[in-house]
């Protein structure tokens, strides 16, 4: 039963809720991210593995201890940058998050709000109604609705 209206509860108001929850939010990194400015950072690939070499090792091709990181290190440095602003972003944004007695709780709310299961009752009637009867009243309900979107239009459109 509890499934059930899980499954109801969160078909009717996830969307309002999601976008609900991302409304109130401050503004956010995520989405953000310049990764054209990132792929310019990108050091170009040699053209050749004497270009690659000479990028690795410099002039002196004896000397085999340089590193590779000094050719791409600005790009790296970008990348590390970008990366530990999105992973604040994330970590800032679990705080923010409300506990699941609240989401719960808004969930409710939200599809109690619900014209469809408000004609049914609200949240706590569907918990008590058996498969049978909450497919009977979710189409009585969904025909209701129908109809009075449907005087709504045409009053609408007498005026």
């Amino acid at each position: 039963m509890h499934a059930i209206l899980r499954r109801l509860v969160l078909t009717l108001i996830a969307p309002s809720l999601v976008s609900g929850t991302l409304a109130q939010s401050s503004p956010s990194i995520l989405g953000k991210t310049d990764f054209e400015s990132l792929a310019a950072a990108m050091p170009a690939m040699p053209a050749s593995t004497s270009g690659a070499a000479l990028q690795a090792y410099g002039p002196d091709i004896q000397m085999h201890d340089a590193s590779l990181d000094s050719v791409s290190q600005s790009f790296l440095d970008k990348a590390s940058a970008a990366h530990q602003r999105l992973h604040e972003a994330i970590q800032t944004r679990r705080r923010q998050m409300a506990d699941a007695a609240t989401l719960m709780k808004q969930a409710k709310a939200d599809a109690n709000a619900n014209p469809i299961a408000a004609g049914m009752g609200g949240t706590e009637r569907i918990e008590q109604m058996t498969p049978e009867q909450r497919k009977a009243a979710a189409l009585q309900s969904a025909q209701s609705y129908q109809q009075s979107l449907a005087t709504r239009t045409a009053r609408a459109s007498c005026k």
